[in-house]
């Protein structure tokens, strides 16, 4: 799939204390901002890549990695497994194409 056709959540992905990842940077109009539930500063801890596969834990995973599993075709949908304040909770967003 050439690059310009790869879709994704329009947020981006932070590192802190050297392996911890989060979500921040959201793009306006993007699936993430219009989700409304995910906050900027929420810990990223797996990604089910598409309906019916495994949660892939992050923690092991580099930046690039993280984000090659969160980007897919357009109109397809990733689950998060994140982290807020200890709870953790799933989001399934569909992938766009952000411009």
């Amino acid at each position: 799939m050439p690059e310009s056709d790869t879709a994704s959540i329009g947020a981006s992905i932070g590192v802190k204390n050297g392996n911890w990842l989060f979500l921040i940077d959201f793009v306006e109009g993007g699936p993430v901002d219009k989700n409304g539930v995910i906050r900027e500063g929420d810990r990223l801890i797996g990604i089910k890549e598409s309906p019916g596969a495994e949660v892939v834990d992050v923690h092991s995973l580099s930046q690039q990695e993280v984000v090659d599993l969160i980007q897919g075709a357009p109109g397809t949908e990733v689950t998060l497994r994140l982290m807020r304040n200890y709870t953790t909770f799933f989001i399934t967003l569909e992938r766009e194409l952000i411009r």
